[in-house]
């Protein structure tokens, strides 16, 4: 993959953007759809006490043309918001995947685009007399602290 894309900064700050990206439109796509499922099942669309209220003033009046069409109009419009939420809920489940399919996919690609130090094999450990370590760990100590001057 390497040939296709190179090893640039550019391309990998690119590949870094869009992951940031795509990563917060998942979190806000993902609350908004679990939001949306959650009003679905605990808010019964179909139901509401105006609708209720009609519906029995219907069975006291059962001739009423005009209750009878606010009834259904209203019936409508519920069963309208039911499906129309739905098909948002599909919709965002829909762009949630493509978004996180392009989470991975940046999120590889950028990984491509890094450097990678080569693994050396070490050999074997040479031992050392106590006085050779102390000397060696000694130096090793002075270093560092005289910032290797």
């Amino acid at each position: 993959m390497n040939f296709l894309f190179g090893r640039s900064l550019l391309f990998r700050r690119a590949s870094v953007a869009v992951a940031v990206v795509a990563g917060i439109f998942v979190v806000f796509m993902g609350g908004a759809v679990l939001r949306d499922s959650l009003a679905l099942r605990g808010n019964a669309s179909l139901v509401s006490n105006r609708l209720e209220d009609l519906r029995k003033n219907s069975l006291v009046t059962p001739g009423d043309e005009s209750l009878r069409l606010q009834i259904e109009e209203l019936d409508i419009g519920l069963r309208r918001a039911y499906f129309l939420l739905e098909e948002r809920i599909r919709r965002g489940v829909v762009l949630l995947a493509a978004a996180s399919l392009v989470l991975l996919l940046s999120l590889r690609l950028a990984g491509v685009s890094v450097r990678r130090v080569p693994h050396v094999e070490r050999g074997p450990v040479p031992s050392l007399s106590p006085g050779e370590f102390v000397r060696a760990r000694t130096g090793v100590v002075l270093a560092w602290g005289t910032g290797g001057v």
